[in-house]
């Protein structure tokens, strides 16, 4: 089971302790588990839990699951993080300018930081290297990969800004843990080379691939930040319901979207099926004496009613701003 530490249920049990780090601002897919000292719970959003009575405290732990993503804004600022499916993150810090230390065991992690000043950071640490900021929008990925043989390893990327990315293992030594500075565009991927003690990390940079650049587009912040101005109190329930219908709006867009999209990839296969069938004579001689005409305009006009009607629900959405 995979651990995502960001919160706590902000439940009628909460003391003065709990004060919160963070507010779900947007969640999508099929569910997570809360875990709040050792208690367990989990949001089903397949059936509709509301992931709006959830506010997140500092050492609670959250399990996202299989096409789940959550955006959580980090109290009182506007930071926002961006966890993805089947990730585990974790707040171990959090201060008043939306600063703080974070930790991600696994998966996939985005964010967007508002510009820190002072000493204040806002730092994300892998079980092999922290990357810290003041102001930028970046993420981190703890994946294990084919070509590491199933090694974890950590990369660490940026779209704006600057992040400075130093390792962390216990067996580097101090020359070889020093901070590299990556800027927009820019990726830092640790990588394992063999010594004779073994295998030990190197940090190398690289200009961040495409499929990292179109897994964020595609799974973009959706979600809208508001102002947080007491630490210590829960959104009002005026808040939370505004919150709430436009996370189900965003949700249903999301759905018809994909619907429409799926309907396009139907009308496309029966287009193909009717060109098919209609030169299945030429193809395969032993059918050259079968009339196959009707059965191949009957694929193509299926096709073309799928393939108009996806183009029209795709039209409306983006008619709506989608």
């Amino acid at each position: 089971m995979l651990i995502f530490t960001v919160g706590s249920i902000f439940a009628q049990s909460q003391t003065v302790s709990d004060q919160p780090a963070g507010v779900i601002i947007y969640a999508e897919g099929t569910g997570f588990d809360v875990i709040h000292r050792g208690k367990i719970t989990f949001i089903d959003l397949a059936k509709g839990d509301d992931p709006f009575q959830i506010v997140l405290v500092k050492g609670d732990i959250v399990n996202t699951y299989d096409e789940t993503f959550i955006e959580v804004q980090l109290t009182p600022s506007q930071n926002t993080v961006k966890i993805s499916e089947n990730t585990s993150f974790t707040v171990k810090e959090t201060d008043s300018a939306g600063g703080g230390n974070f930790e991600l065991n696994y998966g996939r992690v985005r964010a967007k930081v508002s510009k820190l000043f002072g000493s204040r950071k806002f730092q994300i640490t892998s079980p092999s290297v922290i990357a810290g900021v003041r102001g930028t929008d970046f993420g981190c990925n703890v994946i294990a990969r084919k070509e590491s043989g199933g090694v974890q390893l950590s990369e660490v990327f940026c779209f704006e800004g600057s992040v400075a990315v130093q390792l962390t293992r216990a067996d580097i030594t101090e020359s070889e843990s020093e901070e590299v500075i990556i800027k927009a565009g820019e990726m830092v991927k640790e990588e394992q080379i063999a010594e004779d003690k073994g295998k030990s990390s190197i940090l190398t940079v690289q200009t961040v691939p495409p499929e990292i650049k179109s897994y964020w587009e595609i799974h973009d912040f959706k979600g809208s930040t508001r102002t947080l101005e007491n630490k210590e109190e829960a959104p009002a329930p005026g808040a939370l319901d505004q919150l709430k219908a436009q996370s189900a709006a965003m949700q249903r867009k999301e759905k018809l979207k994909k619907a429409a999209l799926w309907t396009g990839t139907a009308g496309l296969v029966a287009e193909a099926a009717g060109a098919l069938i209609f030169f299945s004579g030429e193809i395969i001689p032993s059918l050259q004496h079968y009339d196959t005409t009707p059965y191949a305009q009957a694929a193509f006009i299926s096709g073309g009613i799928l393939i108009g009607s996806s183009i029209l629900s795709l039209l409306g959405l983006a008619s709506s701003g989608n």
